[in-house]
């Protein structure tokens, strides 16, 4: 046991923000944190760091608290500021004695510092190895960097940096509050990496809950004002919370139903003296009666709803050779073909083109060069970033003061109009604009889909939260009823109740879905492709035919120098191997990066081949089935890889109950990958 609190409570400036909750960490536990906003997680990191107090309580036994005998804790804060004039250098120097430097908190409060400083060789060795992981090794090496002022770096300078310190000063409790902001894939894997690695006990308030699932082992819920705990990670969290919280509602209704039927009996009784005695009994009975707590409603789990199955539109839905995307100059190279049914998530960093390409797909920005060919009977629907968010990310400032010297000025008064108009328009009108031969009652039953009811559908347009303009928008969007879907960061603004909502929503859609998004966790659970930006110098667009767990675990292998020969010989033999079987006539683009793509595709579906027939074989390996294997004849052996009814009946399940299913996996492996051998 690291630290326990045992009952508990937070408040401040009179307010009551935890009450009466318990918890304990234990030494090297990885926990996360999560909960809505103003939950009390903040509140929960400055208790365990010791920067607050727990609230004095009469009824509690003992202070409440309890540390472990040799205990420290340091805090990664969400915000800080740096004073003025402060070097990276000065900042650095102090890091490296072990002294506390000129760092004031938003908040004002001083830090909770850590074990001394151990020797400056030691520290010295750590800092460059540290830095090297986190991508800040400049600052330790290039003198224009150490002259810097700290308050002049990006936000992911800074959190970097910062990361840095709480990773070098090693406290038994490591707490970082929301320490994901800022970073990009490269820093979001070395600060995993980091964290299950770390030999003390880390805490980490985080909304990205793919980081949550790489580094947690339990997780703290700060709402409704207690705190709860659930072992493992985030997925593992929200399937336990799910079945909690169904459990609760069975229960409490339960509890309800139970108590209307003893107060109908007391009321129906209460005036026959020969009933006294029974009546006296339920009364007593719902006296004693342990009431569960009624889950708040805001527990209920949100729903979107797409709405009807769109129309089916041809086979390729959009396909590029050797497009270029871009604005004055090509941002990237694009060799693309999207099927109908994918759900296809781009990836790369910010300004490598992802935003520009999907403009280029919706019309909205000409392609620079290169070849692109539509489907036919294909509906686009088109979610863009607002323009703050979109100009940020993918141009630079000359670019994009370009584009500001390139807008008219009736283009200009055209947005002004604009936007004095959407002042007037409220949620319910501006549906009525767009489909007004809609219904009352159909526009407010769509609006209620998308969690706009009552007094929600007379908020103007303008007065509208982030994510209450995301779900309008995507309202709109999805009533159109489109086949081929292109979203650009559709979760900005959202919760995680939301984000997650649309995740089951887009899941079960049944067109065809493009979309960019820097959530990991959402990626992982809608993407089934991806395009993937920035991979080499030429940044040209590759495509991977599977999830983005998969896409982690190649890449693994790739960065592995004694795999990355392997990898490539394999891949080049699976070309050559396709290259010299006989195709059929195909009206389609003969090009390479077809080829490679499809090549790709085939791997990935030989691999699963390999690991279902390596299961099969194992559970084969056994004496009693080896012998009933080699009893079959030859027509039944040849049978036994092609009737599956044959298999689930004649396969002795009594020697494995496994085989049957194990064998039909295999089965059903080849024949995905002989169905994409000839779809090419």
């Amino acid at each position: 046991m690291l630290i326990r609190i045992t009952n508990g409570s937070v408040s401040a400036g009179g307010k009551n923000i935890l009450s009466r909750f318990s918890l304990t960490i234990k030494e090297g536990e990885k926990v996360g944190v999560v909960g809505p906003n103003g939950s009390g997680k903040t509140s929960l990191c400055r208790v365990l760091s010791g920067e607050w107090e727990l609230d004095a309580d009469d009824k509690r036994q003992g202070p409440g608290i309890e540390y472990a005998r040799s205990f420290s804790a340091w805090v990664l804060p969400q915000t800080y500021v740096f004073d003025a004039g402060l070097t990276v250098e000065a900042w650095l120097g102090a890091l490296r004695e072990g002294e506390e430097f000129r760092v004031r908190k938003e908040d004002g409060q001083a830090g909770v510092w850590g074990k001394p400083a151990v020797e400056l060789a030691a520290r010295e060795k750590k800092l460059k190895k540290l830095a090297r992981r986190l991508g800040c090794l400049s600052f330790l090496e290039m003198p224009e960097q150490k002259a810097r002022t700290m308050s002049s770096l990006s936000g992911g300078e800074q959190i970097r940096l910062r990361l840095l310190e709480a990773f070098l000063r090693q406290p038994e409790l490591l707490i970082l509050d929301e320490p994901t902001n800022h970073l990009d894939h490269e820093g979001l894997q070395a600060l995993e990496s980091l964290i299950r690695e770390y030999p003390g006990a880390v805490l980490t308030v985080s909304h990205d809950r793919f980081f949550l699932d790489q580094t947690a082992k339990a997780i703290l819920e700060c709402r409704n004002g207690t705190v709860s705990r659930y072992p493992g990670n985030y997925t593992a969290y929200k399937k336990e919370r799910e079945k909690r919280l169904a459990a609760q509602w069975k229960a409490y209704e339960a509890q309800q139903e139970k108590i209307c039927q003893t107060e109908g009996l007391i009321e129906r009784f209460k005036r026959r003296p020969n009933k006294a005695a029974m009546t006296r009994a339920k009364r007593s009975e719902l006296k004693r009666l342990q009431l569960v707590e009624k889950p708040f409603e805001e527990d209920k789990k949100p729903r979107l709803m797409a709405g009807e199955a769109p129309a089916r539109g041809s086979k390729w839905v959009w396909q590029a050779e050797d497009l270029l995307v871009g604005y004055d100059r090509p941002l990237a190279k694009v060799n693309l073909r999207i099927k109908r049914g994918q759900k296809i998530g781009v990836l790369g960093a910010n300004g490598s083109g992802k935003s520009t390409l999907l403009k280029t797909i919706v019309g909205a920005l000409p392609p620079l060069g290169g070849k692109v060919i539509p489907g036919e009977r294909i509906e686009i629907g088109y979610f863009a970033q607002t323009a703050e968010d979109a100009d940020g990310k993918e141009k630079d400032s000359e670019e994009k003061a370009d584009q500001e010297e390139k807008i008219t000025q009736e283009e200009k008064t055209t947005q002004e109009k604009k936007a004095t108009q959407e002042k007037k328009t409220t949620v319910f009108s501006s549906f009525r604009e767009a489909f007004p031969a809609m219904t009352e009652q159909e526009i407010r039953k769509r609006l209620g889909a998308f969690l706009f009811s009552g007094r929600d559908t007379a908020k103007p347009v303008s007065a509208l939260s982030g994510g209450e303009r995301v779900r309008l928008s995507l309202a709109l969007l999805l009533t159109r009823n489109p086949n081929f879907l292109v979203l650009d960061e559709p979760t900005n603004h959202m919760d995680l109740e939301m984000m997650e909502s649309l995740e089951e929503m887009l899941k079960s859609y049944e067109g065809t879905l493009l979309f960019v998004s820097h959530d990991r966790y959402f990626l992982k659970q809608v993407a089934d492709s991806l395009a993937v930006f920035g991979e080499d110098e030429k940044n040209e667009v590759r495509v991977y035919p599977f999830g983005y767990e998969f896409y982690l675990t190649h890449r693994q292998e790739l960065a592995e120098e004694d795999k990355i020969s392997r990898v490539q010989r394999e891949n080049e033999a699976l070309l050559a191997d396709l290259k010299a079987v006989p195709k059929k006539e195909s009206h389609e683009l003969p090009v390479s990066w077809q080829e490679e793509s499809r090549a790709w595709e085939l791997s990935h579906l030989a691999g699963k081949i390999a690991k279902a027939a390596e299961a099969w074989e194992s559970a084969a390996e056994e004496e009693e089935v080896r012998g009933w294997m080699d009893s079959l004849s030859e027509q039944e052996r040849f049978t036994m890889g092609n009737d599956r009814d044959w298999i689930s009946e004649t396969v002795p399940t009594a020697l494995d109950p496994d085989l049957p299913g194990l064998l039909e996996a295999w089965t059903n492996a080849c024949l995905k990958w002989y169905e994409a051998y000839e779809e090419g």
